[in-house]
């Protein structure tokens, strides 16, 4: 299990939320690597090996998302945990997405969701 001190490489196009993200992760202990870019996310993972968890919006501008950042990071390190956050998936689709065994928060959040979340994805 993953204590306090886990690294997380946060990726969000939307600057508030990247910046709620990475407060409250921090206060928690964790050491957190913010970004709002996919690309960038991509040349993080690929270059330093501490990263413990992506978490990363599902659904984000430009020519990457959230999913298709996940499976280029999994081509870089397929043992590399993800896990998304979303304001944009209804019901039926989030049902889906976490049967399929993908690990998925709901926005908007509230600080002991998140915390409890990625303390599941951490040490799961």
């Amino acid at each position: 299990m993953f204590e306090r001190g886990a690294t997380i490489l946060i990726v969000d196009d939307e600057v508030a939320i990247l910046e709620l993200e990475t407060i409250f992760l921090a206060e928690l202990g964790y050491n957190v690597i913010p970004t709002n870019s996919p690309d960038e996310a991509l040349a993080i993972v690929a270059t330093d090996g501490t990263i413990d968890l992506v978490l990363t919006d599902l659904v984000m501008l430009g020519d990457m998302d959230g999913w298709m950042l996940s499976e280029r990071i999994h081509e870089l390190r397929p043992s590399m945990k993800v896990a998304f956050t979303t304001g944009y998936v209804n019901p039926v689709a989030m049902a889906k997405l976490t049967r399929s065994g993908l690990h998925v928060l709901n926005k908007p959040w509230r600080p002991e969701q998140l915390a409890r979340f990625v303390r599941r994805v951490l040490s799961g």
